[in-house]
């Protein structure tokens, strides 16, 4: 739920408030493919049951004042305003007992070991499930509170330069509590303070074209995720300093065809000086990261019925420092070197569109030791439109038109992410 009040304080003056609700649960249980028991290497597998019953609540209010202004023969555009937020999220997932056969081998697939046990290469998806559910004795909770301040000026020097910066500050506050699970029990918190900045400079040297300059930083407290994601408070992550990184970016972007289709092109870099890792079993502030790269796009119409979007990457990710030098120098995990991506549409008469893209995702390592490799992959998907009436239209897509099989990212242990397969959909539209 969202609640927006807006004040004309002056001409060219605004204040405003936003104030936000959300709360979000999930519960599930689930069985995984599991080769951590050494199965795998023998034709079999273990199905591995996965759980969790969590909910999150958060509370998110802003009050921004924003306007325009002459000020020394400049024209400014400007906001400011201050954020505060909480969010507590928990989670207890569930006790479910299968037995206890995690060894597997041809005697004891299928009924024989309580259905944990299947073929490899030959898995049998109707097999019953049997066992028991009860609620977990883990359980784990936590609290994140924020109060932000900010504020970030556009300047306009003339027709042709014009600058920015902006700086915020952030007093960040996380509690975390956890009981049995892996990690044992837990209770712990963290206090950080920190500020940001992003200043830039543009210069349009024709009416259709510009050149800029940005550089900026971004923070990452330690227990940024709250129980929801990989960065969870622990104690060896409570004392940590946030990480830090700084960006440079210098680019420039075109507008061409009578202003119908804008070409981009930039060079950037982001460097990490106090990225988190691990010397001798401690969690430190010493890790160093850069990554560099080029990236080319366009977006537009190259005829009245011809649009296209689409765009190169190219990246140089490196991890200068791990803590230890055993990694020193290798490619930062799940970074590929090279994507590209096209999207086109044609009007093949006032009522039919028809459209159609490729992505590409070059190599990439899935752990800092660069042991791990996920190939490179093409994903295909296609469209079709029909204009029912002004107010009406019907759409048919198919996602990954070829039903490829590839791997999106790979993880340090024995898990990766599986891309989706060929999927189908026809939706409508209505306006009013």
């Amino acid at each position: 739920a969202t609640a927006r009040f807006e004040y004309d304080l002056a001409p060219g003056l605004v204040l405003s408030n936003t104030a936000r609700f959300t709360m979000t649960s999930l519960d599930y249980i689930a069985t995984n493919p599991d080769d951590s028991k050494g199965n795998v290497a023998n034709g079999y597998l273990y199905r591995a049951v996965k759980s969790r019953g969590s909910e999150s609540k958060s509370w998110y209010n802003v009050t921004e004042l924003s306007g325009e202004a002459q000020a020394w023969g400049m024209h400014h555009s400007f906001a400011m305003g201050v954020e505060v937020s909480k969010e507590d999220s928990s989670n207890a997932g569930y006790t479910v007992d299968t037995g206890s056969t995690t060894t597997c081998d041809a005697s004891n697939v299928g009924a024989a070991s309580g259905y944990n046990c299947t073929d490899l290469y030959n898995p049998n998806p109707y097999d019953p499930w049997d066992g028991s559910i009860s609620r977990s004795t883990s359980a784990s909770s936590g609290t994140v509170r924020t109060l932000s301040v900010y504020g970030f000026d556009t300047v306009e020097f003339n027709d042709q330069w014009q600058a920015n910066a902006g700086l915020r500050y952030d007093d960040f506050r996380v509690e975390r509590t956890s009981t049995g699970g892996r990690g044992g029990d837990y209770a712990g918190s963290d206090h950080s303070q920190f500020l940001t900045f992003q200043a830039g400079v543009v210069y349009k040297p024709r009416p259709n074209g510009s050149i800029y300059f940005n550089v900026g930083t971004a923070a990452e407290p330690s227990g940024v995720s709250n129980g929801e994601g990989g960065d969870n408070l622990s104690s060896d992550a409570e004392d940590l300093d946030p990480v830090i990184t700084t960006s440079f970016e210098l680019g420039t972007k075109w507008d061409v065809f009578g202003d119908r289709l804008s070409l981009t092109a930039a060079v950037f870099q982001n460097g990490t000086d106090n990225a988190r890792e691990t010397e001798n079993g401690v969690t430190k502030n010493i890790g160093k990261t850069r990554v560099r790269g080029v990236e080319l796009g366009f977006s537009g119409r190259v005829t009245p019925k011809w649009e296209v979007f689409g765009g190169m990457t190219l990246l140089d990710a490196v991890l200068l420092d791990d803590g230890d030098g055993s990694n020193d120098g290798n490619t930062l995990a799940n970074t590929p070197q090279q994507s590209f991506s096209l999207w086109s549409t044609y009007d093949v008469s006032d009522r039919v569109t028809l459209g159609g893209g490729a992505t590409f995702t070059g190599s990439q390592y899935g752990d800092e030791s660069n042991i791990r490799k996920v190939p490179s992959y093409w994903v295909v998907d296609a469209m079709a439109a029909y204009k029912l009436t002004e107010n009406a239209s019907l759409r048919l897509t198919v996602n990954n038109v070829a039903d490829r099989r590839y791997i999106e990212r790979s993880y340090s242990t024995h898990y990766a992410t599986v891309g989706a397969g060929r999927s189908v959909t026809l939706s409508a539209a209505l306006d009013f």
